[in-house]
Formats: structure tokens, sequence, C-alpha cells
């Protein structure tokens, strides 16, 4: 998800960001992109659970300042930028060493991360391109058959 907001240079904007979902807020972690593509975490986040309208929400509260933190571009123009998702961790592949003795020793475990999926995907693009061929078939079949009533 990424947004701009408009506020006179400099000025900083308090931000909340909530998502419905099942998991714990503890499963999360407020990522962003910054300006070479890397993925980095929103500073000063705090990110937690809530109830909203009876549901379950995982709530990201910020803040950001035209030109300054957590505005992507950091340029004083009167519009915050920010790219903002949250990171599941990837489970760590399970891998051991057993030693001469027999003895087994579990890998160190690193995480990775990356952003929630929240634009559209391929499915829906291929989707609506086929209505919009099929729909320019029927009009070309209407179009032909018109002209044959007319002639």
């Amino acid at each position: 998800m990424g947004f701009n907001v408009d506020v006179l240079d400099g000025d900083p904007v308090q931000i909340e960001i909530v998502y419905y979902t099942d998991e714990l807020a503890g499963t999360f972690t407020p990522l962003k992109l910054n300006n070479d593509g890397e993925l980095v975490g929103v500073v000063g986040a705090d990110i937690f659970d809530a109830t909203r309208n009876s549901e379950h929400v995982v709530v990201v509260q910020y803040s950001a300042i035209d030109g300054g933190q957590n505005d992507q571009d950091g340029v004083l123009d009167g519009t915050i930028t920010d790219p903002i998702g949250l990171g599941v961790a990837a489970p760590a592949a399970v891998t051991t060493t057993t030693t001469s003795q027999g003895q087994v020793i579990p890998a160190p475990k690193r995480a990775t991360g990356s952003l929630s999926a929240t634009g559209s995907n391929a499915i829906d693009i291929l989707l609506f391109g086929l209505l919009v061929s099929l729909f320019g078939f029927a009009m070309l079949i209407f179009a032909k058959t018109r002209v044959s009533k007319a002639g």
C-alpha cells in the first residue's frame, strides 16, 4: 500500500493504518521501500492488536514529516510520499548438522520478509483483458449484422 498526503511544507502528520486480519500484530513488521528499492523498517512505528466493528485488526501508527522522517522522497514539497506495508517473516528452512559423536546441531535461523500484497494481481488483469476482448468481438458481430441487414 502506498499513498501521498498533502501538508504544509515541513508539517508532521500522524498516520494510522488498519489491517483487517485474524493474524496477531506480533506476526508482522511495518516495512516500506526506500529510494533504492530496499525494504526498511518504519521509523517510530507502533503496531498492536485492536478490535474495530467487532473484528480483530492490526493497527500501525507512526508519524511522517514532509521532507524528513518517513517521507520517501525526502523533499520539502508539501507532499508526504509513503509506500508502506506489513512484512511477514518467511519460515526458516530446517537444517541440521550431525557431529562425529552423533550430536544433532540445528542451523542458525535467518528471517527474511516481504511486503503484503495490496495491489492488483495478474489474474485480475487477465480477466479484465478477456472481458474487453469479448466486448470488442460482440461489437464487431453487432456491426456486421447491422450492415448486412441494411444492405
